[in-house]
């Protein structure tokens, strides 16, 4: 039995915050059922809610040590560089961040209900169709499957005969898989979704898609991929989300939002990896002069303008200069 750290009464379930423990009483004080399970969006609707519970706190004549301790349980819950947590109702939530994201793939994902309508998706020729109930009643039409099963059971069955038959004898469940590794190049159709927490950094990755449900369809996603391996799904991340309205236009703006991060990510490399061939020549002039190493002041002059380049970048996301400003800023800088 505990005893709690504002009143000293023992408290047979008390709520645990760092060191301290609030019985029942004192924790209706602070209105903790209200928050202290909630999922929050965003840093702010996290320190929004920390200064309510502190106010209540202090109001109430809570120690200075619970006070800091309840401080602390709401900086816990911040994730740094944190844009937005969104739950895409697949089973799947994103923390989106400036630099990375936090994919939790959890224990509510449908795997092979995800996977009959991503591989649904991956034919255009079935988008928007009502879902079947037997998904080769929705494949076996399309030229892409016809090629595919022909490919893989030619060897197996007789020439003679439709393609339905030959489903048929060889089974569905083969067919299906067939079909499925074919178009994911491997042999589960989704490898870039793995379970539990997987963090993305954006600069690994030069590609991002965004495949919206349309029609009866129940999932969209959102693929990253390294552009060495456009083509083979391994090196791929994928995140689903429904087709709520709602899910699916706040997908698509945090997609819009990860896309601008990793082409921004991708000119920042380039432009810390570069050094303009007119300054160089300059510098070099200029160090000789006064008997500095060429190397080094070549090094130190990129990386000036990079870091100005930069700065104007900063500037541009938060609002404070246009993008032609921003732009012509840069082709000064990099003497273009």
């Amino acid at each position: 039995m505990e005893f709690c750290s504002v009143c000293g009464k023992k408290s047979l379930m008390p709520e645990e915050y760092g060191n301290s423990c609030l019985c029942k009483i004192c924790s209706m004080k602070i209105l903790s059922p209200t928050w202290k399970n909630k999922e929050y969006s965003t840093n702010e609707e996290i320190e929004k809610q920390k200064e309510i519970v502190m106010k209540n706190a202090a109001e109430n004549g809570f120690p200075t040590k619970v006070i800091n301790d309840l401080a602390d349980f709401f900086t816990s819950k911040k994730v740094e560089g944190l844009v937005k947590n969104f739950d895409g109702h697949s089973g799947q939530k994103m923390a989106v961040c400036d630099s990375y994201c936090i994919i939790n793939t959890t224990g509510k994902f449908d795997y092979k209900e995800i996977e009959k309508a991503y591989l649904k998706l991956m034919i255009p020729e079935e988008r928007g169709q009502k879902p079947s109930v037997d998904m080769l009643d929705g494949l076996k039409t399309t030229q892409k499957a016809v090629d595919i099963i022909g490919d893989v059971v030619g060897d197996i069955l007789p020439v003679k005969g439709s393609l339905k038959r030959q489903i048929v004898k060889t089974g569905k469940s083969f067919a299906l898989k067939a079909i499925s590794e074919q178009l994911s190049g491997g042999t589960k159709a989704m490898r870039g979704v793995q379970w539990g927490e997987r963090l993305v950094d954006y600069g690994e990755y030069q590609i991002v898609k965004f495949v919206e449900p349309v029609g009866k369809e129940a999932y969209g996603f959102i693929r990253l991929q390294k552009s060495e391996y456009e083509e083979d799904s391994e090196e791929d991340i994928l995140f689903f989300f429904s087709s709520d309205e709602d899910i699916k236009n706040e997908a698509k703006v945090l997609y819009e939002f990860i896309r601008k991060r990793v082409k921004v990510i991708k000119e920042e490399s380039e432009i810390s990896n570069r050094a303009p061939s007119s300054q160089m020549g300059s510098v070099q002039s200029a160090s000789q002069q006064h008997g500095e190493a060429p190397e080094a002041a070549v090094e130190t002059v990129s990386l000036s303008v990079a870091d100005e380049i930069l700065k104007f970048k900063q500037l541009l996301d938060m609002g404070a200069i246009t993008q032609e400003e921003y732009d012509a800023k840069k082709k000064q800088l990099l003497d273009l």
